[in-house]
């Protein structure tokens, strides 16, 4: 055990020595004029023969344009994702390559209505031939570069007919109020409906679409905001893609209000007296229509027939109706009354 720990000792040792001489070695050649000279020179030679190999023709290289699909007919749309881009294979000089290589090409506009043809065995699928157009490919290249051909051959586009639908628009925008604010009255979206465009396959089950997402917090006022409207397929478009989101708010208030008890349906030949005869109704009330609460506004209803359907029951029920929009009734004072009943 100890003979093998000298034996790897002895080996580390010479190691070390063996990686400094030869990195002294190294540092007294790279700190030496001559070597930085060298490699001056060495530079130099390099840099004149990419020159001289760049200044040279017939090499092949390949150039890809991006396609722009352009005036596609109205009552049409692309479905699935056509080719993107056509690769042009061209020889030049090395320089013109390089520039080619380092630089990105103008997209290429394809116009759909002129240039495509529909395919004989499928409606829906039409095809481009780049190299009918191939004079036009060589027009956008220097006169230096020569084209020798094109990848691909061929370029298919599926389309469909477009159809339009008319659906309505719902909110998906959540509301929070600052305290004693509330919404005065339902929000409204304005269009209500907006018209979907794309492929029928789409539309079919289409029942209605959302606004995008929104959060508004601490509300104290009307809120007039437009949203956009969320489609969930690239295929589809909306038009307006925007709505108008309205919701009326206003601050809210208690207001109690005393009512007289009104007897109804009493049978003929009978008189009635009802315990209590009025009752006391708390309200919550928006502050615009507070003047509006009155007890006229109310009507509180005794009707003497729940007897028929009912005729063991000792007391009557009341049926309270407010005629002021938005008011809500938080509370009363009594729900039933006591009555007695007395032949005339």
């Amino acid at each position: 055990m100890v003979a093998a720990k000298s034996i790897k000792f002895i080996f580390d040792m010479y190691f070390y020595s063996v990686v400094k001489r030869i990195r002294i070695r190294i540092l007294s050649v790279v700190q030496t004029r001559d070597f930085w000279i060298r490699v001056l020179f060495l530079v130099i030679a390099i840099f004149f023969w990419f020159l001289l190999k760049l200044s040279k023709t017939g090499y092949v290289s390949t150039v890809t344009y991006p396609v722009v699909y352009e005036n596609i007919p109205n009552n049409k749309i692309l479905i699935d994702a056509p080719t993107k881009a056509i690769k042009l294979r061209v020889t030049s000089y090395g320089f013109r390559l390089l520039g080619y290589a380092l630089r990105s090409e103008k997209p290429l506009p394809l116009d759909v209505k002129r240039s495509v043809r529909r395919l004989s065995t499928d409606k829906n699928v039409y095809y481009w031939l780049p190299n009918l157009y191939r004079d036009e490919l060589q027009a956008q290249l220097d006169g230096q570069t020569t084209l020798l051909r094109l990848e691909p051959d061929t370029v298919f586009l599926k389309m469909s007919e477009k159809v339009r639908k008319k659906v309505p628009v719902k909110s998906k925008v959540s509301t929070s109020f600052s305290k004693g604010y509330s919404a005065y009255n339902t929000h409204e979206l304005a269009p209500a409906y907006v018209t979907v465009a794309g492929p029928e396959m789409y539309l079919d089950t289409l029942k209605q679409v959302f606004t995008e997402p929104l959060v508004i917090k601490d509300i104290k006022r009307d809120q007039k905001v437009p949203v956009a409207v969320k489609l969930n397929h690239p295929m589809l478009t909306v038009q307006p893609e925007q709505v108008l989101y309205t919701l009326p708010v206003d601050q809210f208030t208690e207001k109690e209000i005393v009512a007289n008890i009104t007897l109804i349906n009493v049978p003929k030949g009978e008189n009635i007296s009802i315990f209590p005869s009025k009752v006391k109704l708390h309200f919550r009330i928006a502050l615009r229509d507070y003047h509006l609460l009155t007890a006229d506004a109310v009507s509180v209803l005794c009707d003497f027939d729940q007897l028929l359907q009912y005729p063991q029951r000792k007391r009557l029920q009341l049926d309270i109706t407010c005629m002021v929009p938005n008011a809500v009734l938080l509370r009363n004072t009594a729900q039933t009354v006591d009555y007695l009943r007395f032949k005339e």
